[in-house]
């Protein structure tokens, strides 16, 4: 397999950054990658070491090898359980778990989300870009979508699109567990 040029790997870089909407503040939060390297790389004026590459590509819900080979990334995408990437924010915390793999240019993400005991996805009414399907596996949620207030249990599901302001919280006294799907995808 053929590796690409430092010239190639910061067009590729870029395509896919300006695909996924993210900019390079956004990046440098996600990642730790200084906003001032990614766009030097991006430029190809500077080549990435593994380490910046790794976290500049988790960031973006991708694979570093996707940057460097010259071949795509395949069109079928498995992740083994173990394999899976768990993010963790808020207090008390949200867990994300991305259950959507690599696949080059997706607009779907899937997550496993679970909320703990008392908390909330957003310190405020969120709104953005897309839909969200939410599909509660174990646990209580109360999502607020425009002025409307659902109450979720285990197996009910809700659709809804997120250009609505939406808010979600565990009401329950454990922890809950939702599959969600959120279309464009959700940047971790």
């Amino acid at each position: 397999m053929q590796a690409l040029d430092k010239a190639e790997i910061g067009e590729r870089l870029k395509r896919y950054r300006l695909e996924k909407k993210l900019t390079l503040k956004e990046i440098e939060a996600l990642s730790g990658v200084s906003a001032t390297h990614i766009s030097e790389i991006e430029r190809g004026k500077s080549s990435p070491t593994v380490g910046a590459l790794t976290r500049i590509a988790e960031a973006m819900g991708s694979e570093a090898a996707f940057f460097v080979e010259a071949e795509e990334l395949p069109q079928v995408s498995q992740l083994s359980a173990g394999s899976r990437r768990r993010y963790r924010f808020m207090e008390p915390p949200v867990a994300i778990e991305s259950l959507s793999g690599s696949v080059p240019h997706s607009r779907m993400s899937v997550m496993l989300m679970t909320w703990e005991k008392g908390a909330v996805s957003t310190g405020e009414v969120n709104r953005h870009e897309g839909e969200e399907f939410i599909l509660v596996r174990k646990g209580i949620l109360e999502v607020y979508v425009e002025e409307g207030r659902h109450i979720l249990k285990e197996g009910d599901s809700l659709h809804y699109h997120a250009s609505s302001p939406h808010r979600i919280e565990n009401i329950g006294d454990a922890a809950c567990e939702a599959l969600v799907v959120t279309v464009p995808s959700f940047k971790i």
